[in-house]
């Protein structure tokens, strides 16, 4: 039986939507690359774990996630112990008093098991698992890219741009020369670098003693409260035209990930194999993007860029914002081709102070804890976070461990171990002892404080102590300073097309996915739902209208 001749129909997909997004300095060069990659049925908020959980699974599935970013899932414990001078100086003379046994899993054969008084079970490969970072980050952003309904300009966003009326339709943004990527030039051309800085150890800094991640944390606030909404006072917002932080203008999105343990928080690493005594760390990642509907995309100048040579790199062309005053405004080490023209902004949109502008119908705010650099009333803090990727004696079974280790009677240290399939990842307790700084490229790694997880993890296993350290390195986590709110917020601002989704804590990375499909459904359908958001709108907590910092009645001009 012959079937009929028919011609095979084509399918032409139009764009309707274009998202710009606006990064500050590089791809996942801050906590979106240096975090620990735990991924967490117990993270919180409760009511988007579960999706973003599933989410996370679903991406492995499709595109290979076991060896693109290393997803898996893996056993979860959490461990007490006592590595106290004398208690350790009586395991060497054996003259510690007898104890029961303590029974850890079979396959978990990388332990001191002298040291340890109990363990419990957090969770198993069916409700933990973990990616790294890094790679992850960077892949869903070269897909992303792979689309061509997305641009990627590297520029760090300064200001929200409104209108008469209040609403949001842009942002005003200054051009970044990437210095990093400028200094491997300079030294293939044969130039003399600049000098690194120096950095000091602050001689008290505040401490946080308790586990990032771990489900007790008491730094993070598990419960959230709804408040009344707050009403938008007046029509303009009154923003710091030096504010430090990324946006974009269509839907504005600027993102960092990191994870957190149910007890405890802090800071985790990434690829970046570099033991310097002391650096300024250049892995910051401060990105903003931004939506708009075809029939008002304004087409940015840009030319073809490579992002981050110490690790895999995009493979694809990310657009950079030329820079009219500087001859050496690139990120790639290759040859730029020229920029293409672009479709000017009408005069009345044009901001008259010299810098850039990018319009957009909606604006998403992504920055982690550079957001109230932009909106001064929102309150999100940054909590840094050091943390070091180890090369183990020999290779570790998948155990990710939460630690409680007595230093002395009244002393403990918490430090976290994530073994990854090459290298065994470790963070420990975050401070406040140095505030958020410009940009991801001026955060100070403590060489002391890497230096002493490195000594902490040695007392718990041979393998971490016998090894060596690859990298150190220090990032920020966004805290909601909210007494009845965990964080994130996702969702609306009291501002009309201005959205936020920041304030992730420790779950960055495990919440992102469920953020990024929350965030696109309230912006294509108006709507969130696939998980409640009640609780998390932003509106509900600040006045994104407003220049005042929380508790300082002065304006900030």
């Amino acid at each position: 039986m012959s079937s009929p001749n028919t011609k095979k129909k084509e399918i032409v997909i139009v764009e309707t939507h274009h998202i710009t997004i606006l990064e500050a300095r590089r791809p996942a060069s801050g906590a979106s690359g240096k975090a620990g990659g735990l991924l967490a049925m117990w993270a919180f908020p409760q009511q988007i774990v579960p999706l973003s959980f599933q989410l996370h699974q679903e991406l492995a599935e499709e595109y290979n996630g076991a060896i693109e970013w290393g997803y898996r899932g893996l056993k979860t414990l959490c461990i007490e112990g006592d590595v106290s001078p004398t208690n350790l100086r009586n395991i060497a003379n054996q003259k510690t008093p007898k104890k029961p046994a303590v029974d850890l899993p079979e396959d978990l054969n990388w332990i001191n098991t002298a040291i340890i008084d109990g363990w419990a079970h957090l969770g198993g490969a069916d409700s933990t698992a973990q990616v790294h970072p890094y790679k992850f980050t960077l892949f869903i952003l070269k897909k992303v890219l792979e689309t061509g309904a997305v641009d990627l300009i590297s520029g760090k966003a300064t200001e929200v741009v409104t209108n008469d009326t209040g609403e949001a339709v842009g942002v005003k943004y200054t051009t970044f020369i990437d210095k990093q990527n400028s200094a491997t030039r300079a030294a293939s051309a044969g130039k003399k670098a600049p000098p690194s800085r120096k950095l000091q150890t602050p001689s008290s800094p505040t401490m946080n003693k308790s586990s990032l991640h771990h489900p007790d944390n008491p730094t993070f606030n598990n419960q959230t409260q709804k408040p009344n909404p707050i009403q938008q006072p007046s029509s303009n917002i009154s923003i710091p035209e030096s504010s430090d932080s990324s946006l974009s203008n269509k839907p504005t999105i600027t993102t960092s990930g990191i994870h957190s343990h149910p007890h405890n928080s802090s800071t985790n690493t990434n690829d970046n194999y570099n033991n310097s005594d002391s650096y300024i760390d250049n892995s910051d990642l401060t990105t903003s993007s931004s939506v708009k509907s075809e029939s008002s995309i304004s087409t940015e100048n840009s030319s073809n860029i490579f992002t981050d040579d110490d690790q895999r790199s995009l493979d694809e062309s990310i657009t950079k914002e030329p820079n009219d005053d500087e001859s050496d405004n690139t990120i790639s080490l290759e040859e730029q081709p020229a920029p293409t023209e672009s479709t000017p902004v009408e005069e009345a949109d044009k901001p008259d102070d010299g810098l850039k502008y990018l319009g957009g119908d909606q604006i998403v705010l992504t920055l982690g804890p550079w957001t109230s650099k932009i909106l001064p009333s929102c309150p999100i803090s940054g909590l840094r976070a050091h943390s070091i990727t180890i090369q183990p004696s020999k290779l570790v079974s998948p155990f990710a461990l939460f630690t409680e280790m007595r230093t002395s009677r009244t002393s403990y240290v918490s430090p976290e171990i994530y073994p990854r399939k090459d290298e065994v990842y470790v963070c420990g307790e975050g401070d406040t002892a140095a505030g958020v700084p410009e940009s991801t490229d001026d955060v100070e790694v403590l060489r002391d404080r890497c230096d002493e997880l490195f000594k902490n993890v040695g007392y718990i296993s041979p393998q971490l102590k016998n090894g060596r350290i690859l990298k150190r390195q220090a990032c920020y986590l966004p805290v909601v300073d909210v007494p009845s709110h965990s964080g994130p917020f996702i969702g609306n601002t009291n501002v009309e097309n201005l959205y936020l989704a920041s304030g992730h804590s420790c779950w960055g990375i495990n919440n992102a996915p469920g953020t990024g499909l929350l965030m696109a459904e309230l912006l294509l359908d108006g709507e969130a739902t696939s998980a409640s958001l009640d609780g998390l709108e932003p509106e509900f907590y600040f006045d994104a209208s407003s220049s005042e910092i929380p508790g300082d009645e002065t304006p900030i001009m």
